[in-house]
């Protein structure tokens, strides 16, 4: 109900009065009617409109007559700026949502600003005014849309916030922004399921599988959740295949120095566990090799252990190994540089359980003694059969 069906004469005149003369055409938010026993109602143009029809009675010749005539015109006037801008402004927005531009959307929606900001300056209210910021929101919806598919700069909270804006908006869904959104929505949902089943696994992953899916993420119009995630665990997987390919390539070389340090492939086996998802080519024969060497070097380690011979002392039988030991190591640098044994060094003492060869262990099997350091050898470490020895 309008507000000058619920007043009295009088009342209305007052009403009119406080307006036009304490007011000065203030905005409507502020127009609140003066008598306290009347719900509030903001001035329209139709209120304005009723008030002249009243005039010739009321303000017949008066100040406030020709006053009125002007406000109603202003807000007339005003009214179809702001109605021929909404209908343009609709325009553009179906334009754009079509692919189409004419380069004049931020007119448009400048265009669209100033009727608003003229509506409200009247100091009425209009009930376009709603509508008109909703489509001045719906024309910066569009470019900005329009703008980060362009610049592919979209995150896929970004598209969720965007569909939402256009429901708000009331945006048609067959416009081509939503229907392009949603697709994306749609796409960026299926990518990040198959990427945190990925994540979230502790199986083997299959590094095919991996590189399709982070194609298939760079080609996407929006950013997905994870990728980044995703790419770090393909880096670690390659990172520790090429790894893995260096050690077990420098394996077959002839040169002893040329070959992997053990404490590396210690380290690369433990990265390889610890990562727990991948297990590169060559991995097994590494660890096999490592294996190997481990068995090895605890075979090291046993053999600096004496037997224990019950008719020795203990410290006298560690006394007499431990000689027994540094004399072969000696012997084997010596021989090492020169092929010929050390100077002026006779061997200590053997002990009873005296070691021989280059493997340090005691006598077993076929022996052969060398001409130049009168060294016993198994024949078996010299890679020497019977026929071999008898010739």
């Amino acid at each position: 109900m309008s507000l000058v069906e619920k007043l009295t004469p009088a009342q209305l005149v007052e009403e009119v009065e406080r307006v036009l003369y304490n007011g000065k055409h203030a905005p409507h938010s502020s127009q609140v009617c003066h008598h306290r026993d009347v719900p509030w109602c903001p001035f329209t143009v139709s209120d304005l409109t009723a008030l002249l029809r009243m005039g010739e009675q009321l303000y017949f010749s008066s100040p406030e007559f020709e006053a009125l005539i002007e406000w109603e015109l202003a807000g007339m006037a005003a009214e179809r700026q702001a109605q021929a801008a909404t209908e343009q402004a609709a325009v553009a927005i179906q334009r754009q949502a079509a692919g189409v531009s004419d380069g004049q959307q931020e007119a448009y929606r400048r265009q669209v600003a100033s009727a608003a900001g003229a509506l409200r300056s009247v100091g009425l209210y209009f009930a376009l005014l709603p509508e008109m910021e909703r489509v001045e929101r719906a024309l910066d919806w569009c470019a900005d849309v329009r703008e980060r598919l362009q610049q592919r700069t979209l995150t896929s909270e970004m598209v969720d916030r965007m569909v939402d804006q256009a429901a708000r908006l009331s945006i048609d869904d067959q416009l081509e922004p939503v229907v392009r959104l949603k697709a994306l929505k749609h796409d960026v949902s299926d990518w990040a399921h198959a990427a945190n089943t990925i994540i979230d696994s502790r199986q083997q992953m299959d590094l095919r599988d991996v590189a399709k899916l982070l194609e298939k993420g760079r080609n996407m119009d929006v950013a997905p959740t994870n990728y980044q995630t995703l790419y770090n665990l393909q880096q670690t997987a390659l990172d520790l295949q090429a790894r893995t390919d260096k050690i077990v390539e420098s394996m077959e070389s002839q040169v002893l120095i040329e070959r992997p340090n053990y404490d590396d492939a210690v380290a690369l086996e433990f990265a390889c566990a610890k990562f727990g998802r991948f297990e590169p080519s060559g991995f097994s024969r590494l660890h096999q090799a490592l294996a190997t060497a481990n068995k090895w070097g605890s075979d090291v380690m046993n053999m600096f252990v004496p037997v224990p011979d019950p008719a020795v002392s203990p410290q006298e039988q560690l006394d007499a190994h431990l000689e027994s030991v540094q004399y072969r190591l000696r012997r084997a640098l010596a021989l090492a540089g020169s092929g010929q044994a050390a100077p002026n060094q006779q061997p200590p003492p053997t002990p009873s359980s005296d070691m021989y060869c280059v493997c340090l262990q005691p006598e077993e099997g076929l022996m052969i003694e060398c001409e130049s350091c009168r060294e016993w050898y198994h024949a078996q470490c010299l890679n020497l059969s019977s026929a071999d020895i008898g010739e």
